[in-house]
């Protein structure tokens, strides 16, 4: 198959050349175009929630500024967890938020001298409005200072609901807070000692790291970087399952990028050790943020990947239960019916919520 390239890509290609005096006439450009890499990037399909420019600069001021990120407290906004389960609320429509509540609410059931400003289970996560948000986890708290939880749930308006469960249903704009704290609440719980010289580590003032007094070496939360790469050819796109997957769910290729290795490597190492197929062309499609419920996060990059419209399937039994092609049409019918499976060559099928970029990339290319 001949390499694809955007008119955009090419005017950004000859701009480059033209810049770095290269010597090629426009024909033996467009000619040479064939050594280049055979990657396409497309414009991102997720939203992005942006700040103003003062929004932006108050974050920072609380992130370094330690005296002023804990005089913020009496003007903060507080969410709530419980090792890994959010103090969730409903909305009207019937997505949930993070219950918020203010300094004087949660010092009802928490003893916010003892657990907040000089605590080490509270996480500066960023900005609600123009207030400091802050994320507490209660399991942290000392049994004589923190109400019963089921208390919490009769009090305020919510309930602690599973991580899974809030990522599913949570509004697309608190969905990075949402990560931020649950992913930070994890790392302080398992980075309580120093890799390099065995240590304690300590909590930096935002929650934001931790560091080492005796070494000196800082510790920061993993975030790990994840191809979903929907397999496709003329017409048809391919969808594998794991064994470990609830009945009839299939969805894109997925796997980590390992050390050293570009994204565009990743998706082709990737579709040949599942699949068994050589890769022709990568596309790139978006990104979000995820995690498998644990606090652990990862950084999800989704891509299209053309093989050749003669590729046999040939899966990876140790990582792959089945792999087939589904037509556009098949495709379609799955959208329309998510999360509800429907029937495709009489056996039951259904694909990822739209919460997961798997969805996003079947949605985008049926279209």
């Amino acid at each position: 198959m001949a390499t694809r390239f955007t008119s955009t890509s090419l005017r950004s290609m000859a701009f480059c050349c033209h810049h770095l005096n290269c010597r090629w006439s426009k024909m033996q450009f467009l000619q040479g175009v064939r050594y280049i890499s055979p990657i396409q990037y497309r414009t991102q399909a997720t939203d992005v929630n942006l700040l103003t420019l003062q929004q932006y600069q108050l974050r920072e001021e609380l992130e370094r500024d330690q005296s002023k990120c804990e005089a913020s407290f009496a003007n903060g906004k507080f969410a709530l967890f419980n090792e890994n389960k959010p103090y969730m609320t409903k909305t009207d429509r019937g997505t949930l938020i993070m219950a918020k509540v203010g300094y004087q609410e949660a010092q009802k059931f928490i003893n916010m001298e003892m657990h907040g400003r000089n605590g080490s289970n509270f996480v500066f996560l960023g900005l609600h409005g123009n207030a400091p948000l802050f994320a507490i986890d209660i399991s942290q708290c000392s049994a004589d200072s923190l109400a019963n939880p089921e208390t919490i749930e009769v009090q305020q308006p919510g309930k602690f609901y599973s991580s899974m469960r809030s990522l599913s249903a949570i509004e697309h704009s608190e969905s990075s807070l949402f990560l931020k704290a649950l992913s930070l609440i994890h790392f302080h719980k398992t980075t309580l000692y120093c890799s390099r010289c065995g240590h304690q580590t300590h909590r930096h003032f935002n929650g934001s790291r931790r560091y080492c007094r005796n070494c000196r070496a800082t510790f920061y939360p993993q975030v790990a970087p994840v191809i979903s790469a929907l397999v496709i050819r003329d017409g048809s796109c391919l969808l594998a399952r794991q064994p470990s997957f609830p009945k009839g769910l299939y969805s894109a290729l997925a796997g980590f990028c390992e050390p050293g290795e570009s994204l565009e490597e990743c998706a082709c190492r990737e579709v040949a050790e599942e699949v068994g197929m050589l890769s022709e062309t990568v596309e790139f499609q978006g990104n979000q943020a995820w995690t498998r419920g644990i606090g652990d996060t990862s950084l999800m990059i989704g891509c299209y990947v053309t093989v050749d419209n003669s590729a046999e399937i040939n899966i990876d039994v140790q990582e792959l239960e089945d792999a087939r092609w589904f037509s556009i049409e098949d495709v379609r019918k799955l959208v329309a019916s998510t999360p509800k499976p429907i029937s495709i060559n009489s056996m039951p099928v259904f694909i990822p919520p739209p919460v997961a970029i798997a969805h996003r990339l079947l949605l985008d290319w049926a279209k």
